[in-house]
């Protein structure tokens, strides 16, 4: 029986997610987007930056298994967005500032969907 959404293995949900949703390291772990997310807005609500220059390992996209970097191009386009979406609202809570959806919107707009990690 063949079927028409694919899946793949969250290593974080321990469970079957659709692989539109999933984002895999390049050892081939897999995890879903919405953890990556999740990690990010940890890293920012515990006081650092997820995506400054972490020779150490901590950067925000990086594979719960391995460690391994996981460069944009590895995830979708609605994980870029919602990326773009949290890091605004994570830095403005850093700033001690809160947005209006109006802001939040002008802000996204602007930064777009740009690289949020150099390529190494």
């Amino acid at each position: 029986m063949s079927s028409d959404t694919e899946t793949a293995y969250c290593h974080v949900c321990l469970g079957d997610v659709p692989t539109c949703k999933v984002a895999k390291c390049p050892n081939g772990h897999a995890c879903c987007e919405m953890h990556h997310i999740q990690r990010v807005k940890a890293i920012y609500e515990s006081g650092r930056n997820a995506f400054e220059d972490h020779s150490d390992g901590g950067g925000g996209q990086m594979c719960f298994e391995c460690r391994a970097v996981m460069p944009d191009e590895l995830f979708s386009r609605v994980y870029l967005k919602m990326l773009d979406i949290t890091l605004v609202v994570e830095m403005a809570k850093k700033a001690n500032k809160s947005l209006t959806n109006d802001q939040l919107e002008r802000i996204v707009n602007i930064v777009g969907t740009k690289p949020t990690r150099r390529a190494r």
